[in-house]
């Protein structure tokens, strides 16, 4: 089970993103859209939500505090970052802070659909592992 959360403040971007999402060959079970940092984290807070498509530049928390709040709570959540500035700075703290991706706006249907795979695929595997080592604890 994959949830996954679309984070931006322009409802046209929100919109966008989820219309692509939804074309791709994808088992996504849930697709939420947050328009702040803030209201992020209060679905992160209530929801299992295991990806995260944010920008970085909002009102209020923007991507990045978001991201640093994330981990201070220890929430288990990956992070693709969009974003209309290619500035570098943004990018090596969204890495730092351990986002799966760096896409620029606009965002082109074909680089979506990569690092979401990706970014799939690797939580697909954790989900895998985390229950095999269930599997086997109990059998110990």
């Amino acid at each position: 089970m994959i949830n996954l959360l679309i984070v931006d403040d322009q409802k046209h971007i929100r919109d966008g993103l989820q219309a692509m999402l939804r074309q791709f060959p994808l088992q996504l079970d849930n697709i939420y859209c947050a328009a702040s940092g803030i209201e992020a984290l209060q679905l992160l807070r209530q929801t299992s939500i295991q990806l995260v498509i944010t920008d970085i530049r909002m009102p209020d928390m923007d991507g990045l505090a978001l991201m640093a709040q994330t981990r201070e709570e220890r929430l288990k959540v990956d992070y693709l970052i969009i974003s209309g500035y290619g500035d570098f700075a943004y990018a090596q703290k969204a890495i730092e802070l351990g986002a799966k991706g760096y896409l620029l706006k606009p965002v082109k249907r074909e680089d979506l659909q990569a690092a979401v795979e990706h970014a799939w695929q690797e939580i697909r595997t954790r989900q895998a592992l985390s229950r095999n080592m269930k599997h086997f604890s109990r059998r110990a």
